[in-house]
């Protein structure tokens, strides 16, 4: 269920109808996603919740002991009888390969519903550190609380065709796929994202009730990930480290600009305050 306007993410774990308003946080973009899930799956296990680990599209199991169960394929009841207990669950439906994806409609949303936390990867993007969204794309569940739309800083300064999942999706691109992503590219990527998430800026809008899912507006944050792959990048005839920097500054600072709330970092870093920034404790 969407939190209101002015209330923060944590405040879904104390309403009195709580059974209809447990966070769900729709992971979508590119270059951190399955990071980003793993760690709110974490951090929320660690302070005692039940967390439900899943997905609208395709995953890779999250096995033991990584989650505290696996479910491929699960009935209502033992699904039900896992999230009663603290932990994290992870639950799909086989699809080959070795890959989960989404639970039946019905089954996804009770299942949102029990867990203290859920966590969904609602997008793919074939592991390049861009992309642009094709109809369709992404799968937000109908319970989304929050939509974190994840962009890898390790684009800049390669060729959109190297860097862009769907980059012919963009005329100019298409015309000219070795064009250097830059600021701008990646800043067009990810309002393309929240375009596609059904979301037009600014970013909170009052929709009524009986919104259907695919019209729904969601709180969006921005990640700007894997700037400690911008720091460590080596001089190639490219671009420096600097004037990559510099170039992943301006795109948070257009689109900060634009009133969307964007922070720049990396996952892979202990410092960085995903829980508290997802949920709203740090300013």
């Amino acid at each position: 269920m969407p939190r209101q306007k002015g209330e923060a993410l944590s405040d879904l774990l104390n309403r009195p109808d709580r059974e209809k308003s447990r966070p769900v946080i729709a992971v979508i973009g590119s270059g951190g996603k399955t990071t980003a899930l793993k760690r709110l799956a974490r951090e929320g296990s660690d302070r005692g919740l039940s967390v439900f680990y899943t997905t609208t599209t395709h995953i890779y199991p999250l096995n033991p002991p990584e989650s505290r169960e696996l479910l491929a394929n699960p009935d209502w009841a033992s699904l039900k009888q896992s999230l009663k207990k603290p932990g994290i669950v992870c639950a799909g439906k086989s699809a080959g390969a070795g890959k989960l994806t989404s639970l039946d409609e019905k089954l996804l949303q009770a299942a949102c519903r029990t867990a203290d936390l859920t966590v969904c990867e609602a997008d793919g993007s074939r592991h390049l550190p861009l992309k642009l969204h094709r109809e369709g794309e992404p799968v937000l569940p109908p319970e989304t609380s929050l939509c974190l739309t994840v962009a890898g800083l390790s684009a800049l300064g390669r060729p959109v065709c190297d860097c862009v999942h769907r980059y012919e999706l963009h005329p100019g691109w298409k015309e000219n796929p070795r064009q250097i992503a830059g600021a701008s590219e990646l800043v067009f990527c990810i309002e393309d994202a929240i375009r596609a998430a059904g979301r037009a800026l600014p970013v909170l809008q009052e929709k009524s009730p009986e919104s259907s899912p695919s019209s729904q507006i969601f709180p969006v944050k921005i990640l700007l990930n894997q700037a400690d792959l911008l720091c460590s990048r080596k001089g190639s005839g490219g671009p420096d480290a600097s004037s990559l920097l510099r170039e992943a500054r301006k795109a948070a600072r257009l689109l900060s600009d634009q009133g969307l709330d964007c922070r720049m970092g990396s996952l892979n870093s202990h410092s960085f305050p995903l829980w508290e920034w997802i949920f709203d404790e740090i300013s």
